[in-house]
């Protein structure tokens, strides 16, 4: 069995590494917008598709995380 204070570190990583997750996703969507806006590569239809596509990818790891720290918080704040 894990001490305590490993077990805390590793779920504290895991809930770390959505929050990265999260933010490289971000990242990439305006990454990809702008590099269309920059080659004036636009016709509506594709942009939200695929902003959609990644808002629910987003939204599902927001979830995923928010449920890894609520049971966090529940298990190691007093």
């Amino acid at each position: 069995m894990q001490p305590d204070s490993e077990l805390i570190l590793e779920e504290a990583r895991s809930i770390s590494e959505g929050l990265w997750r999260m933010a490289r996703l971000a990242q990439d969507a305006a990454e990809l917008l702008d590099a269309r806006i920059e080659d004036e590569d636009l016709d509506g239809a594709n942009e939200c598709a695929e902003l959609r596509e990644a808002l629910e990818r987003l939204q599902a790891l927001s979830l995923e995380t928010s449920e890894a720290l609520d049971a966090y918080q529940d298990r190691y704040a007093r």
